[in-house]
């Protein structure tokens, strides 16, 4: 969602078009939204089958525009389908769509169990 000053809009914070594009930038949920910090992880440390929440993405750039056009922002369910060899890339389901996204690109994303 946009506002009149091209700024998209998200329940943690607002980011500026500028931030996407040459910054580095980490979206995040509220404090309160998170109950159990003991059973954090990244997207790479998940298992087969796993779902989870994700509660922040650190990237920058066209990186971070690829994943939020994706769906990939704080809140939403991820479900572990399966991996590649060599667990890369990883299948996820999100929002009802299969994606791939690389291993080390999942380990940017902090996700609670």
């Amino acid at each position: 969602m946009r506002d009149s000053n091209s700024r998209v809009l998200y329940k943690a914070r607002a980011i500026t078009d500028t931030d996407m594009g040459y910054g580095k930038c980490l979206l995040n949920l509220p404090k309160e939204a998170i109950l159990e910090i003991g059973r954090q992880k990244n997207l790479a440390e998940i298992r087969i089958g796993e779902t989870c929440v994700i509660l922040n993405v650190e990237c920058s750039g066209a990186m971070l525009r690829r994943l939020l056009d994706l769906g990939i922002t704080p809140g939403t369910r991820v479900t572990l389908l399966f991996t590649g060899p060599a667990k890369n890339p990883i299948a996820l389901s999100v929002r009802g769509t299969v994606i791939a996204l690389r291993r080390e690109d999942c380990a940017k994303i902090a996700v609670h169990i």
